[in-house]
């Protein structure tokens, strides 16, 4: 599991991100607990800073460049040809709950890397 860490107190907006090696001490619950506190942080030094938009633009790039943006919309256009009435018969939550599990797991790993 990786986690968020911030690197110095006194400047909060560097974070160094951490690989959690399990140990007997350090339960899933605690790991949770840990990452729910420290994802707000996170989130709010990303968009008040460009670093989140750059993030953004960079990832959209690089999904763009591998083709998975176009699979997924060729899959998206499947998915409403295979219900009967087409695009009348699909609703916007029907697609996204439909494509959410596929677009994860088809990000290629070196666009994960990044």
């Amino acid at each position: 599991m990786h986690r968020i860490m911030k690197v110095d107190e006194d400047h909060p907006s560097q974070y160094q991100r951490q690989i959690n090696e399990p140990n007997d001490n350090s339960s899933t619950a605690q790991q949770q607990q840990q990452q729910q506190h420290l994802e707000p942080q996170l989130r709010q030094h990303l968009d008040t800073t460009t670093t989140g938009e750059t993030i953004q633009n960079q990832l959209h790039a690089s999904l763009s460049e591998c083709g998975w943006r176009d699979a997924l919309i060729h899959r998206a256009k499947e998915l409403i040809r295979q219900k009967k009435g087409g695009l009348t018969n699909v609703t916007l939550e029907e697609l996204v709950s439909e494509l959410i599990p596929v677009g994860r797991a088809t990000v290629p790993m070196e666009v994960k890397g990044e």
